[in-house]
């Protein structure tokens, strides 16, 4: 079983301040296959403050270069395709075969159209 006890902001993996943690289920068997630390109201603050530090920057970064960082993150989505896709059948209890030809290529379809979109606006 897999424990994520790291948060993720202020662009990088952050030590999390609870020792509290979810579990998260598998649907199908009820078994619990991860456990999640949970954000305490420290985590969340200085979550909250490392984006109100990055938004002026952000909010002046061009529609080219926001297009570049969606297309990167779907590139990583598109590598980790079956990790995803395995991941959707134990979380959420779909078929492999609907997480493999649907849930994922469409949200891969959708992050990369609007991916283009942001190039214009």
């Amino acid at each position: 079983m897999q424990t994520y006890d790291k948060l993720f902001y202020n662009g990088q993996w952050q030590d999390a301040q609870s020792n509290d943690y979810s579990d998260i289920i598998n649907t199908a068997n009820e078994e619990v296959i991860a456990k999640v630390v949970k954000a305490s109201h420290q985590d969340v603050d200085q979550a909250v403050a490392s984006a109100k530090a990055a938004f002026d920057q952000w909010n002046n970064t061009s529609p080219e270069t926001r297009a570049k960082y969606i297309e990167k993150i779907a590139d990583g989505i598109e590598k980790r395709q079956d990790e995803i896709a395995d991941t959707m059948v134990e979380e959420l209890g779909t078929s492999k075969a609907f997480a493999d030809k649907g849930q994922v290529p469409m949200s891969l379809k959708e992050i990369r159209y609007h991916g283009r979109r942001t190039r214009y606006f």
